[in-house]
C-alpha cells in the first residue's frame, strides 16, 4: 500500500471498536455446569474412547447423556441444590481421572476439558470434608467470567451504554483528507491491547501516524504512556 501511495509516513489513523455477539444460549448456572461437563465428555469420547468406557461411571449416562436444559433439571430449590453438588463432583472426578493419569493427562489439554476446568474452579468449591459445592457467590466478574459452555472465549463486555456478550472487533483506518481511506489493521477476538499496537499499519517502510482513538482506547493510551515512563 505504501508503494502504491496509498500509505504516507507519518499520516493520520483513527481506531475504533464495535461488538459481536456470540452465538450462544443464555442459560443459568446449573444448565452451565452440566453441559461443560456433557461437552467434555464427548470430547473424550471422540479422541479417547476406550480410555473414557474403562472408566465413567453408569449414571453419567442418565445425567449426561443429552442436552442439559432447565426443563429436564430437578423441580425445587432442595434438588436442585442436590443435582448442582452432584454435578460438581462428578466434574472433579473426571478432572481427578485425567491429572492423575500419566499417559493420558495430555487429555487435560482439550479445549472442552480445558473450559471444564476453568468453569469449575470459577463455579465449584469443596469443604474440609472432601464434598463438593457450588459456590456460594462468583469469584470472577466482567470480562473474566465465562458465561457459555460452548463458548468459553465469549466474554461480557460493556462500551458506552452497550453491553453483551461475545467479541470486540478493533478497527484502525487511514483518514488523511487527499487519500483514500484503508482499513489498515483488523483485530477480533479477546483483545489485549499490546503497547505499539493501535495504530501499527502493518508497513515498515511507513514511520508511525498520528493516531486518533475512540473513548474505549484512550484511558488505555494513557495508561501504556504511563507504563513506557516508568
Amino acid at each position: 500500500a505504501a508503494d502504491a501511495g496509498l500509505l504516507r509516513s507519518g499520516g493520520r489513523v483513527r481506531t475504533d471498536s464495535t461488538h459481536v455477539l456470540a452465538r450462544i444460549r443464555t442459560v443459568n448456572r446449573l444448565e452451565k455446569l452440566g453441559e461443560s461437563l456433557r461437552l467434555a465428555l464427548e470430547e473424550i469420547a471422540r479422541v479417547a474412547p476406550g480410555w473414557l468406557a474403562a472408566r465413567i461411571p453408569v449414571s453419567f449416562e442418565a445425567r449426561y447423556a443429552r442436552r442439559i436444559e432447565s426443563a429436564r433439571l430437578p423441580k425445587g430449590d432442595k434438588a436442585r441444590v442436590a443435582w448442582g453438588e452432584q454435578t460438581a463432583a462428578d466434574g472433579a472426578w473426571l478432572l481427578e481421572q485425567i491429572s492423575s493419569d500419566p499417559e493420558w493427562v495430555w487429555l487435560g489439554r482439550l479445549a472442552k476439558v480445558v473450559a471444564l476446568q476453568e468453569i469449575w474452579v470459577q463455579e465449584c468449591v469443596v469443604d474440609q470434608a472432601g464434598a463438593w459445592h457450588l459456590r456460594d457467590k462468583r469469584i470472577t466478574e466482567g470480562a473474566a467470567y465465562i458465561s457459555s459452555a460452548t463458548d468459553p472465549e465469549a466474554r461480557w463486555s460493556k462500551k458506552r451504554a452497550t453491553e453483551w456478550t461475545g467479541y470486540k472487533v478493533h478497527l484502525t483506518e487511514t483518514c488523511d483528507e487527499d487519500l483514500p481511506r484503508l482499513v489498515s489493521l483488523y483485530l477480533a477476538g479477546k483483545l489485549r491491547i499490546e503497547a505499539g499496537g493501535v495504530g501499527d499499519v502493518g508497513d515498515e517502510a511507513v514511520e508511525p501516524p498520528d493516531v486518533v482513538l475512540d473513548d474505549f482506547h484512550q484511558p488505555v493510551a494513557r495508561l501504556l504512556c504511563l507504563d513506557e515512563r516508568q
